[in-house]
């Protein structure tokens, strides 16, 4: 059993979004969402009967606040909650520090701060394993019985479902870029004569750069060499959150784009857009997981099912051009089937992929990465680099 003893309260001392209703009766509609609910799944009932009585559910992701109160409204609504339990989003500007206090609350016995885990391939592994400590914190559950979620959604060992898939790439300011003057190969962008007529910027945390020192993909010395060019000509390192300074004009683009943040200027209407050059092809996938000290696993299984419903898709899609590639339907499939036709198939980035690579080939490079981008390292230095990366080992 989980105490609640040392966890931070809920609600009182940090910003929070409360989709509530006070308790009382089951209003009609709402007894008739439930109803067309139970008819087309009986699991559905059972789930919609068990969040009732857990009464809440905790959200804790650090994108998404925009769109949220739109998901809770639907949510509540497809399965007849209103009135029923309480949902509450708290904004979390950092998505590792949530990582790692679901780490610590799960060591120490205490409940989850959300029912629900967001997040891309690298966290979601840590949490399935734990790698080489002591495990994993992410529970057993039976997401194949949720009638929107495809067989192929569900991965690692059943204990995570795939939401959304995203491509990563080059965002780019259309004022001040013209499409026929992006190089169609990735290497062409660490051409210093490129490097000197724009202002590029990269992400101080080499967002986008780690998967690259692999054997699957370029291997070290490739990804450092490419890594320690690009270093010797950028304008400036920003973080990943920060793509409105592409949007502003104050830089002309930034390698790589692997946040949300881009996708949602450009599906506003923004001047930014994003291109995906020869010789940088990947697909990464963004996942829903239950912590095993959730508190109200029921009502999170009705949230993830909702979240894969063409409503739900249609509203993530609307906001920020991603979906689900493997629902039928899928909204974004056709930028998959765009970039595969240009550039090749992409190579998916995904827990098989972070389970074979990270200890050994990404973890031992991170921290040499801002080096090479702030000129610590050159591409002569990448030969030595490697070397110590493998005798660390």
């Amino acid at each position: 059993m989980f105490t609640r003893m040392g966890a931070i309260p809920r609600v009182s001392s940090r910003l929070a979004l409360v989709v509530a209703a006070a308790a009382g009766s089951l209003l009609t509609g709402a007894t008739e969402a439930s109803a067309q609910a139970a008819e087309q799944n009986p699991h559905i009932e059972e789930l919609i009967e068990q969040a009732r009585q857990e009464g809440s559910l905790y959200l804790n992701w650090s994108d998404y606040g925009d769109i949220i109160g739109d998901w809770v409204d639907g949510y509540l609504e497809t399965y007849g909650l209103k009135g029923e339990i309480e949902v509450v989003h708290t904004p979390n500007p950092n998505g590792t520090a949530a990582f790692l206090q679901l780490e610590e609350e799960f060591s120490a016995g205490r409940p989850a701060h959300t029912d629900i885990m967001e997040g891309a391939e690298l966290r979601t592994a840590l949490g399935i394993s734990g790698f080489r400590r002591s495990g994993g914190f992410l529970a057993d559950i039976d997401y194949a019985s949720l009638p929107n979620v495809a067989p192929a959604m569900v991965k690692g060992d059943g204990k995570t479902v795939v939401y959304a898939h995203i491509m990563p790439g080059i965002s780019y300011n259309t004022n001040t870029v013209a499409p026929e003057d992006l190089p169609k190969n990735i290497e062409d962008y660490t051409d210093p004569t490129f490097l000197n007529e724009y202002n590029v910027a990269s992400t101080g945390q080499a967002s986008g750069f780690d998967f690259l020192f692999t054997e699957q993909t370029w291997g070290f010395e490739r990804a450092c060499e490419f890594t320690t060019r690009l270093g010797a000509g950028i304008a400036g390192l920003i973080e990943p959150h920060e793509a409105t300074r592409i949007a502003s004009g104050e830089f002309d683009m930034l390698i790589f784009d692997q946040g949300l943040r881009p996708l949602q200027l450009a599906a506003s209407g923004a001047p930014v857009a994003i291109t995906y050059p020869e010789g940088y092809t990947f697909r990464r996938a963004q996942h829903f997981s239950i912590p095993e000290n959730a508190e109200h696993k029921a009502a999170a299984q009705l949230f993830i099912n909702y979240m894969l419903s063409p409503e739900a898709q249609q509203i993530l899609y609307d906001k920020y051009r991603i979906d689900s590639h493997d629902r039928d339907g899928s909204l974004s499939a056709g930028t998959l089937a765009q970039v595969s036709e240009q550039t090749g198939t992409p190579t998916d980035i995904d827990i098989a992929f972070i389970e074979q690579s990270y200890m050994d080939e990404i973890r031992p490079a991170i921290p040499l990465m801002r080096g090479m981008l702030t000129g610590e390292y050159g591409p002569d230095d990448c030969a030595g680099l490697a070397e110590q990366v493998k005798d660390g080992n």
